[in-house]
């Protein structure tokens, strides 16, 4: 398995490769397919920490912060749109909120925040 992006014309070396995804004790790793307006443009890199939070799923219902500090574990860009592509948000969430995190994404729902740590 790659464990980074590869960008066109990168050499390939064994450092770029690992046997299986490192998970943390009592941590879940949740992919999130977010497209524009549901993450910040501004140079979202591994380690950033974030909140994500769940848009209200009917008018007049509040949006709700479903785990106020994943990590982000990988960002993969999904197409050629520059700042406007989408893009695919691995994070580590406390394995409790793993399946809430997995729902509010599957339903289009999702969003992250950069927060400081």
């Amino acid at each position: 398995m790659w464990a980074v992006d590869l960008p066109a014309g990168q050499l390939l070396s064994p450092a770029l490769a690992t046997e299986r995804l490192v998970v943390v004790s009592g941590q879940a790793l949740v992919g999130l397919r977010l497209g524009p307006g549901e993450f910040p443009v501004a140079g979202l890199r591994p380690g950033d920490a974030v909140m994500v939070v769940e848009a209200a799923a009917q008018q007049g219902e509040e949006a709700s912060v479903l785990v106020d500090a994943a990590v982000v574990d990988s960002v993969a860009v999904l197409d050629d749109q520059g700042a406007a592509a989408a893009r695919l948000v691995t994070l580590s969430v406390p394995a409790e909120a793993a399946a809430a995190v997995a729902n509010a994404g599957s339903a289009g729902r999702a969003s992250i925040a950069v927060v400081r740590q």
